[in-house]
């Protein structure tokens, strides 16, 4: 868990020619390691 699945998710849609942008991601939870993947997630579509 963490950054980890971020990263996995990313190497998986880009695959594809992907990426998290226009995407609709469920996290399940709330704790830190949650709130920092979804974090980190919300950076990775910034431009």
């Amino acid at each position: 868990m963490g950054y980890g699945t971020v990263y996995f998710a990313q190497s998986m849609l880009k695959t594809i020619d992907e990426d998290f942008e226009g995407k609709t991601i469920v996290v399940s939870g709330s704790g830190k390691i949650h709130i920092s993947e979804v974090e980190l997630m919300l950076l990775s579509t910034k431009k």
